[in-house]
């Protein structure tokens, strides 16, 4: 019988457009297959269930897994596991793995695309120009600007190298430090309420929990310098979207560019639709890591890590949990 793998992402999670993956699949027994949700009734059968694939919409909760008696394994398609009931996950002896760092630059080269459009006001020269007008306003060089990575792991570093090259100044704020990579680039540690009252464009690449939700509440927006452009690829709830909007209005912050969201999609929620509305905003439908490239790499380490499972090879695996 198959072992079924579950996922409720992209068609690349399951090697789609990868002909060596999915051979690779199909010699070791596993069929993928692409549902909406989780939720009886299933029109296949639960009992041959291995692995789960989801993306941040799909919410891992001990319940759900309940489903499934012979999962074995369940990984979110890319970093972060904020969705997933790791403690539940644990204590039914599945495995919780991801793909780290695969998608470090291409949502690396998004954050430094949102700094410039924030910069040089792309955005909103864009939808003059269609308007038919001709408005050259000022734009604001990067060099000499000061940027502050608040979280300096795989992605930050990938920013930190990025804005580097463009003559920023590069600050960082994090709980552990790469030394070797800071002895190699001249990034300063700078704690979080230095970051906030210096830096004028911050960066967020820090995991969704529970330190970090609502990092930027109110207070963190007062002390912000005066102008600051805020930039999120990392999670919705990392900021406070009620602190969020009075800042933006006020115009401490100057403006922003959002790759995330407390609810994704955001729909029906008045506070969201108000942000991604604002005219200071420029909002994107989390597509930081949407590259063909990038889904293909994922996927083919998902599935190493599906198959050494299957093959009791725990040591190999991506362990998240």
């Amino acid at each position: 019988m198959d072992k079924i793998v579950l996922i409720t992402t992209s068609p690349a999670a399951y090697g789609a457009g990868n002909d060596e993956l999915s051979k690779r699949l199909d010699e070791k027994g596993f069929r993928p297959i692409l549902v909406e949700n989780l939720e009886p009734p299933f029109a296949f059968d639960a009992e041959a269930v291995f692995g789960l694939v989801v993306g941040v919409q799909t919410k891992c909760t001990d319940a759900m897994m309940a489903h499934f008696p012979n999962l074995k394994i369940i990984s979110p398609f890319g970093i972060g596991v904020d969705h997933i009931d790791l403690a539940a996950a644990k204590n039914r002896g599945i495995v919780v793995t991801n793909a780290p760092v695969l998608s470090g630059s291409s949502v690396a080269e998004l954050a430094l695309a949102f700094i410039l459009a924030l910069a040089r006001k792309v955005i909103s020269f864009d939808k003059s120009m269609k308007e038919g007008k001709w408005e050259r306003l000022y734009g604001s060089n990067l060099f000499n600007k000061r940027l502050g990575i608040v979280g300096i792991g795989s992605i930050g570093k990938e920013v930190a190298k990025l804005a580097l090259a463009f003559g920023m100044q590069v600050s960082a704020f994090d709980i552990y430090y790469d030394e070797k990579f800071l002895a190699s680039y001249p990034v300063e540690k700078k704690d979080f309420d230095s970051i906030l009252r210096e830096s004028d464009y911050i960066t967020i690449h820090v995991p969704s929990n529970v330190e970090t939700k609502s990092l930027f509440d109110e207070r963190a927006f007062s002390l912000l310098k005066d102008g600051v452009s805020i930039i999120n690829t990392a999670r919705g709830d990392i900021i406070n979207i009620s602190a969020f909007l009075s800042a933006l209005d006020s115009g401490k912050v100057a403006g922003a560019a959002l790759d995330v969201f407390p609810k994704e999609p955001p729909t029906g929620d008045p506070e969201l639709e108000r942000l991604i509305k604002h005219p200071k905003v420029i909002a994107t439908p989390h597509i930081a890591a949407v590259c063909p490239e990038v889904h293909q790499a994922i996927a083919a380490r998902i599935f190493n890590n599906v198959l050494a499972v299957s093959e009791g090879r725990l040591e190999e695996i991506d362990k998240a949990g």
